[in-house]
Order: structure tokens, then sequence, then C-alpha cells
């Protein structure tokens, strides 16, 4: 008995495979052979077509012939007739020369007995066409006699001895093509009935196939499934038989060593489980005590920068006040506007640290409003320039008038800051910094040149990723979150910022690669908002 079940499944798959190239073999046989006797069929149907046309044609040459041979015919008229009926039958002739030519060719594989058979067709119809030629002569001839009796009696010779040749092709023919449909009638009853034959055997192997191997195995494979549910229900107790050595005992061995597996390592899991929950709820008191602690941190800072900048504001409006009475009475003008300028700057250097404060926690808001772009840039560039001088760096700035947008100007100046200082930061070597605000159609540019070393092997679009640093070791500072909030706000605005490096040739600044930073914001309209 084969215990394999590997090898009872390709004995069945075998014994399918035989079953099928049989039935293939007996279908291709019976199309080959059914092929061949409809091809000769439709040959003989062919040349009894061309026999048919034949007799038409000596038909109307009898009809012609007979009209020309009367005392009263025009000679010239029916000499024409005759001459183009004759040329009608000679071409029926030769089609029907033409294709016995092509059956004896067709014969050379067939045998001598069938070339010989094809061939003594064609001896016929020279015979046929050889009666033909006296008939035809004696009516187109001008110089022979056209008596009447004497040319009817020429055609009644003719198809006296002409008839019993085309009826013997005929018949031929006709009996060819019936032995070939009888061939594919008897064919077709010996398919029929291997056909069955080879159904009976197909059913049998399937029968036997089916109670001696597939019944069997779907049954223990049955008994698996229910072990496999028991173990998707972790009950892990399974009952699997043993003792047929084949590929399912197998599996029922591996499946119960599995089971056993789980079950221990279901104990160890509720084990550690136990454990796991007693570390968990203890870690869980103290990130409650953490959490509290970060919270009142957190409102620690948010309590400082208030205090701050409420300590702050209040010298910086005394200061105010003071430099605004001093400045209307005239008293140290110059001094007090000094004292002035200062406190602006350094209230709005507190404004922009409540700000970056506030945007850690996405507490940004955007004010548009209506105000020159390149005030906001020169005032940008005055709190920077002592930045710049302690690096011994230029800072110009070239701007046109009247350069008029739509934003919140205080972020919009604290954009162009940050952009000077990372090119403070980052172009140190190139010593130079240029400024440029220019209308542009609908929107307004500024522009932040520098000439340092550029970027390196780092892409312009990675620059705007949050807390992108660069790959250049040397690097100090980042122009990551910076710019990547520059990048928030000018979009957020409608604008769009852009990073190039190399400075394309009529902005650089010297002989380094330098960094261009172009910022775009839409201009001022009458119906634009604030």
């Amino acid at each position: 008995m084969i215990n394999s079940l590997r090898v009872r499944l390709a004995l069945g798959a075998g014994l399918t495979a035989v079953v099928a190239v049989i039935a293939s073999l007996l279908t291709i046989y019976g199309a080959q052979v059914t092929q061949s006797r409809l091809g000769t069929a439709l040959e003989a149907q062919a040349r009894l077509e061309q026999y048919s046309a034949l007799s038409v044609e000596l038909s109307r040459f009898g009809l012609v012939a007979t009209a020309a041979a009367q005392p009263d015919a025009d000679p010239a008229l029916w000499e024409e007739r005759l001459n183009a009926q004759i040329g009608l039958v000679q071409a029926a002739f030769n089609r029907i020369e033409a294709g016995l030519e092509r059956d004896v060719a067709q014969a050379e594989g067939l045998g001598l007995n069938e070339q010989s058979r094809r061939a003594s067709r064609g001896i016929v119809v020279a015979r046929m066409r050889a009666i033909f030629g006296p008939v035809a002569n004696a009516f187109s001839d001008e110089s022979t006699n056209r008596d009447p009796a004497r040319l009817q009696a020429e055609l009644n010779v003719f198809s006296s001895r002409f008839a019993p040749l085309l009826g013997e092709l005929i018949s031929e023919d006709n009996r060819v093509r019936l032995n070939a449909f009888e061939e594919v009638e008897q064919l077709r009853g010996r398919l029929v009935g291997w056909a069955v034959g080879v159904a009976a055997a197909a059913l049998a192997i399937f029968a036997l196939f089916y109670v001696k191997g597939v019944r069997p195995l779907f049954a223990r494979l049955d008994l698996l499934r229910r072990a496999s549910r028991q173990i998707a229900e972790e009950d892990f107790k399974i009952s699997l038989p043993e003792g047929r050595p084949d590929e399912v005992d197998q599996l029922f061995a591996e499946t119960r060593r599995m089971a056993d597996a789980l079950a221990q390592r279901k104990a160890t899991v509720e084990s550690d489980w136990a454990r796991l929950n007693d570390i968990i709820k203890e870690r869980t008191g103290e990130l409650v005590e953490a959490n509290n602690r970060l919270a009142q941190v957190d409102e620690d800072r948010q309590s400082f920068f208030a205090g701050f900048s409420h300590e702050l504001r209040t010298p910086l409006t005394v200061i105010l006040i003071e430099a605004e009475l001093g400045i209307k009475r005239g008293e140290a003008v110059e001094g007090f506007e000094v004292i002035r300028t200062r406190a602006e700057r350094l209230n709005r250097k507190i404004d922009d640290l409540l700000r970056l404060a506030r945007s850690e926690n996405g507490q940004i808001t955007i004010t548009p409003s209506r105000f020159d772009l390149a005030e906001a840039a020169k005032e940008a560039v005055t709190d920077i320039r002592r930045m710049a001088e302690r690096a011994e760096m230029s800072v110009d700035v070239v701007a046109d008038d009247n350069v008029f947008v739509c934003a919140d100007r205080n972020w919009t100046r604290q954009v162009i800051e940050g952009l000077i200082e990372n090119a403070l930061r980052h172009a140190k070597v190139g010593g130079k910094i240029a400024v440029r605000v220019q209308a542009d159609g609908e929107v307004a540019r500024f522009m932040v040149i520098d000439n340092g070393p550029g970027l390196g092997d780092l892409q312009p679009q990675e620059l705007f990723r949050r807390f992108e640093q660069g790959r250049d070791a040397t690097r100090r500072g980042g122009f990551g979150l910076g710019l990547a909030l520059a990048k928030w706000v000018v979009e957020e605005q409608g604008g769009e910022i852009a990073v190039l490096s190399p400075v394309p040739s009529p902005l650089a600044l010297g002989d380094n690669p330098g960094m261009l930073a172009d910022v775009r914001i839409p201009m001022w309209k009458e119906n634009s908002d604030g």
C-alpha cells in the first residue's frame, strides 16, 4: 500500500492526465480524418460544378450552331457568335484541366493508385476536348459545306460520343463525394464509441480516487480544522489520531507539538502579564506625578512670560511718554529721539519674543494690514545691524519706494530678520549680505542674498523641514526651524518662499556660490483685507 499522500495524489493526477491525453489524441485524429474526407468531398463537388458549367456552355454552343446552320442566317453575325461561344467552351475545358493538374500534384504523397486514378480523369477530359474540336471546326470553317442536315448530323454524333464521357466523370466524382461523407459518418460512430469508453474510464478513475484518497483525506483535514479552532479558542487539549505514516500524520504531530508549546507559552504570558500589571500600576503613578510637575512648569513658564511682558512694558511706556513730552518741549530733542527709537526697538523685540513663545504652542495669529515693505525691511536691518557688526559683516539695503503689501507687518519683519540672521550664521566667509525690495507686478519681492559657501550637498527643499540642520558639521545653529516657521508665515499670507544656491550671476555678490532667499507677498489692493 502506498503510504505517501504526495505519491497518491501524483498517481491520481497522472491517471487523469493519461485520460486527458487519450481524449485529446482521439479528438485530433477525428478532426484530421474528418478534414481530409471533407476536403475530398469539397474537391469532388468543385469538379462537379465545373462539369456542370462545361455542359451549360456546350448546350449554348449547340443552340448557336443550330441557328447558324439555317439557310437564312447571316454568316458574318453567326460566325462571330460561334467563335465567342467556342472560346467559352475552351475556357471551361481549361479550368477543368487546371483543377485536375492540381489534384494530381496533391496526390504525390498518397500512392501510385491514387495518382493514377486522378490522372485518368485528365485522360477522359482530353478525349472530350478532342471530340469537341472537329465539331467546332465544322461550324467555324467557312470553306466547309454548311448543309443544315450535315451540320445537325455532326452535332448528333458529337452528343452521342461526348455525353457518355461526361456522365462517366460525373458518376465518378459523385461516388467519391458520397464515399467521403460515408467515411465521415463511420468515423463519427467510432469516435462516439471511443468517447464513451474514455468517459467511463475517467469516471472509474475519479470514483476510485475519491473513495480511496480524497474522502479519507478530507475527513482527517476536518479533524485538523476542529483542532485548529480549539487552539484559536485557547483550548490546547486537542485530540488527533496517530498511526498513518503520511504527510497528514506529520501535520497532526506538528499541530500537537504547537498546542503543547502554546499551552506553556500561555502559562508564561499569564505570569508575565500579572507582573507587568504591577509594573504598569507603579509606573502610572510616577507618570501622573511627572505630568503634574510638567503642568506646573508650563503654568510657571506662561506666568513668567506674562510677568516679563508686564514688567518690561511698564517702564518702556513711561520712557516713551517722557520722550514724547521732552520732544514737544524742545528739550534735548536728539537725546529723547534716541530714547524713543531704542524703546520702540525694545518693544518690538518683546513682541517678537511673545510671538515666538506662542508659536511653540501653535498659537500663531496673522493680522494683515497695509504697510510699506521697504520700511519693514529697513527696520529689520536696523535691528540686526549690531549683530552684523559683531560678525564683521556688511548688510546693504536696496529698496524701491512705496512697495505696499497686505500682510502682518510684525511677522513679515521678523521673517526678514530671521533670513538675515541665517545669512549671518552661515555666510561669514563671504562677509557680505544684501537685502533687495522691489515690486514685481501684483506681488512684492524681498530677497536676502549672501556670498557664503552655499548649500553644499543639502537640497533646497530640505531647508524647510522642521528641525533640519543640514549635513555640514561646521554649521552652527540651523536653517531648519527658522525657515520652516518663515515658510508657514509667508504661505499663510498668500505668498511663497524659495531658496536658490548658487546665486544667479546678476544678483551674486562675489565668487562664492552664496545663497538667495526669495520671498513674494501679494501687493496691497483697494479691496485687500485690512
